[in-house]
């Protein structure tokens, strides 16, 4: 009884040994997952804190990038602004400038329309003056020939009175004048109308035969 007893004992204690033994490889195993996890766990974090510090780089860059951006943005809706007022204000510049354009081809084409109608007036009316001046021309010359003739004749009758034309060739027209003073013309009735007469028909004689030399027009008168 005692033989077994004593077994039974050594059974219980090889039998918690065997049990203890499972438990502390257990334990063992376990503690090994557990640090084999935390070493995963570990690298995993290490990973992810990586990742935290890339994408916090990557953030910051891009918070960087976005600042840039918007600086370069507000310059070119600055620009762009610019570009948009200077180019309002060539458009209305050149509007302005168009339309004066238009408004100055408009007078020009009034201004030579006007021009035209005035030349074609101006040369109707020189046309109309041509042909007055050709008729009054012609009456004029058909007038001085009978005012040339008819002075002629008055010269004639006073070279006749003074005692012939080597007399009136030696005299100028007021030494005439005063030679015929107290004489009588025939068609005048009055001495001074006679002195006035007398002046105008000497005058008109010379400018008749283009001359202004007296002598030179009692020299025509003599050959006629």
């Amino acid at each position: 009884m005692a033989y077994n007893g004593g077994e039974q004992n050594v059974n219980r204690l090889i039998s918690a040994n065997a049990s203890f033994t499972r438990q502390r490889d257990d334990a063992r195993r376990t503690r090994q997952l557990a640090e084999e996890r935390l070493n995963l766990v570990k690298k995993d974090r290490e990973v992810e804190e990586k990742k935290i510090v890339s994408m916090e780089e990557k953030l910051k860059e891009h918070l960087e990038k976005m600042q840039r951006t918007k600086a370069e943005r507000e310059k070119l809706e600055c620009a762009n602004g610019e570009i948009t007022k200077n180019y309002n204000f060539q458009h209305s510049e050149l509007t302005s400038k168009k339309e004066k354009l238009d408004r100055a081809d408009d007078k020009r084409k009034i201004d030579a329309n006007e021009r035209n109608l005035t030349m074609s007036r101006n040369r109707e009316d020189l046309r109309k003056l041509r042909d007055a001046s050709r008729e009054g021309a012609s009456q004029r010359h058909a007038d001085n020939k009978m005012t040339v003739a008819s002075k002629l004749r008055k010269l004639d009758e006073i070279c006749d009175i003074d005692g012939g034309k080597e007399f009136f060739m030696k005299l100028s027209t007021d030494g005439l004048l005063s030679v015929v003073k107290d004489r009588k013309l025939k068609d005048v009735n009055e001495i001074e109308q006679g002195n006035a007469a007398l002046r105008r028909i000497i005058a008109g004689y010379q400018n008749a035969l283009g001359s202004s030399n007296l002598v030179d027009g009692a020299v025509s008168v003599m050959q006629q």
